[in-house]
């Protein structure tokens, strides 16, 4: 039986308005799953998964940092939001990076 070919996608995690800079260089599964990645970003930073979670906020009118959010990042539409077609987005994009560069055999 012959191993399935997976691809490693590589993210750079930076954190903004911050001097000097600070950032991750990430290599994630191609089959990785959303709860996965949100775990990834938190222990490369040695974070305790005590941020507010932005999406949860912005869709929720009653939260008290819903207004906030909107100021800041402007309108959002829990509704309009895929996560299918931001998945297969995200695919069709790193498939043509992956092919376009060497892909690492493993990520330790």
């Amino acid at each position: 039986m012959s191993k399935k070919i997976r691809a490693v996608y590589q993210l750079k995690v930076s954190l903004r308005d911050i001097a000097p800079p600070v950032w991750r260089r990430i290599q994630v599964w191609e089959d990785t799953k959303l709860p996965q990645l949100h775990r990834i970003p938190q222990l490369s930073f040695n974070w305790e998964d005590y941020h507010l979670h932005d999406f949860e906020a912005l869709a929720d009118p009653e939260h008290d940092e819903h207004e906030n959010l909107l100021a800041w990042r402007g309108p959002f539409d829990p509704e309009a939001f895929s996560p299918d077609t931001i998945n297969a987005s995200l695919k069709r994009t790193f498939r043509r990076r992956a092919a376009a560069s060497a892909v690492p055999k493993s990520i330790t």
